[in-house]
């Protein structure tokens, strides 16, 4: 993969799986998501800021899982000189059927 890549690797009615690669030094601009799980698929070190400016450092290892709510937009900046990887389960919404 090239240089601060994503890339739909899945996605149905329920979900978008995407794999998200940042290379080292760089940033990756995110227009918004859903609520989301995020697989580190390498450590991480970034720093993730929101379309407010507000700052959230955030160190992850390989294998961590977190859950994250939907946002509106966010730059991730990878503070480490190699590069980081994560999948992104992105959560649709979706409507029960009546009477459940």
């Amino acid at each position: 993969m090239s240089e601060n890549t994503e890339k739909v690797e899945f996605e149905n009615e329920l979900v978008k799986v995407v794999r998200v690669v940042t290379e080292g030094s760089g940033k990756h601009q995110v227009e918004g998501r859903g609520p989301r799980v995020v697989i580190s698929l390498t450590d991480e070190t970034e720093t993730r800021t929101d379309q407010g400016g507000r700052r959230e450092h955030i160190e992850r290892k390989v294998g961590d899982v977190v859950f994250k709510d939907a946002s509106s937009g966010h730059t991730i900046e990878n503070n480490r000189a190699g590069r980081q990887e994560v999948i992104i389960v992105e959560l649709k919404a979706r409507a029960l059927p009546k009477g459940k």
